[in-house]
């Protein structure tokens, strides 16, 4: 990608950080959008209650939250000036440390 394109890579790295933090607030909300969703009578509320009563979907959902908060900080880490080769490597090879223990 040329020059002339370089901040619509940064644009969308700032989306991806951003769409971690959506998860990350969603997580965190879930009781409190369950009593709300409990309180509405239209349908669509029905369909995202049962959703949040998915435990199945609910464990997805919180993998998803982990693995987007570790590639944030993985994101941020490969960011920033004056890194060298090194310590960037050893943040990618501790990344890939981390994810073994996911397995």
């Amino acid at each position: 990608v040329g020059p002339a394109y370089d901040d619509l890579l940064w644009h969308n790295n700032v989306r991806w950080l951003s769409k971690g933090r959506v998860l990350e607030r969603f997580w965190a909300i879930r009781k409190d959008l369950e009593m709300f969703l409990t309180e509405q009578k239209n349908a669509k509320a029905k369909q995202y209650l049962a959703f949040l009563h998915n435990e199945s979907k609910m464990e997805l959902v919180a993998f998803l939250v982990d693995i987007t908060c570790h590639l944030n900080e993985l994101n941020l880490k490969l960011q920033g000036k004056g890194n060298s080769v090194c310590d960037l490597m050893s943040a990618v090879h501790s990344f890939e440390r981390q994810l073994e223990i996911f397995r």
